[in-house]
């Protein structure tokens, strides 16, 4: 089993970290192959909505992460999305 855990946090050491982490260590002591991105890692821009990634089969042409990530999420067997809340909503870079 393959799992990716994304930190939707731009603290590395802070509550949200720590969950994601801790979740990705229990799936490895039982045998999965883990994963962990940190969204403040990655050069991923926001959407311009050009509708680039519907026109043939290049995808986003922003030339950005977006595009590794994608990736490793398609090969993935689950997914731990984890994001802080402020104002009681996730943070800006998960939405």
């Amino acid at each position: 089993m393959n799992i990716i855990g994304i930190i939707a946090s731009p603290r590395k050491e802070g509550n949200t970290a720590w969950t994601v982490n801790k979740i990705l260590e229990g799936a490895k002591e039982q045998g999965a192959e883990t994963q962990g991105w940190y969204f403040s890692d990655l050069d991923i821009k926001p959407c311009r909505s050009c509708n680039g990634c519907k026109k043939g089969d290049r995808g986003c042409i922003m030339g950005d992460d977006i595009q590794k990530l994608y990736s490793a999420i398609e090969h993935a067997d689950a997914l731990v999305l984890g994001s802080p809340v402020y104002m009681g909503q996730m943070s800006a870079p998960t939405k």
